[in-house]
């Protein structure tokens, strides 16, 4: 995948300052991946919310956070118009080059919120009580042929902690944005 064995990481984080493992799970989870692939790996960080920061298109591969709030009350605040506008500068990117040059973006819980509100996939819904456990994830047809999810169980289990929730997923709307709904 990364032919010249360098790979450059941003992390977009939504944690709000927050204290939490996520963060460090992820840094643990990108140096082992890039030790075990023999990785010249750079890693940088970007605090969306309090900072208003976002990176710039040099990156290889970029992880937005989860977060804590309402994924909803954020909308048309100062720090959401940057990180959407990061977001079109990247799809913009991506629909001028071909593949093996396009931008990676993985999206955890509170960013996947966002944008599903964002491009108006779904609906984005607070839960009637919060989330909390482990819970199965079954793979879809096309989640079986995913790469991310190679060598993964089906199903697979998650940690979920949350209070809000992606429902009623807009098919017309995925549909035309190509994209597809893998587990």
């Amino acid at each position: 995948m990364y032919q010249d064995k360098k790979i450059k990481v941003a992390i977009l984080d939504l944690y709000e300052g927050y204290p939490n493992q996520g963060m460090r799970c992820l840094r643990e989870i990108i140096h082992e991946y890039a030790e075990s692939h023999g990785l010249s790996l750079v890693l940088d960080e970007f605090e969306v919310r309090q900072r208003k920061e976002v990176p710039d298109l040099s990156y290889d591969v970029y992880i937005s956070t989860g977060g804590p709030g309402s994924p909803i009350d954020s909308e048309n605040s100062d720090w959401e118009k940057r990180y959407f506008e990061w977001l079109r500068q990247t799809e913009d990117h991506n629909r001028s080059v071909e593949e093996r040059f396009k931008k990676k973006i993985f999206l955890i819980c509170h960013s996947f919120q966002l944008v599903c509100r964002y491009y108006k996939l779904a609906k984005v819904t607070k839960r009637k009580s919060t989330a909390f456990g482990v819970f199965p994830v079954h793979l879809q047809s096309l989640g079986k042929e995913e790469p991310v999810f190679t060598g993964l169980q089906d199903p697979f289990y998650v940690v979920d902690s949350r209070d809000w929730q992606v429902v009623q997923p807009n098919r017309n709307r995925l549909h035309k944005m190509n994209a597809k709904v893998l587990a």
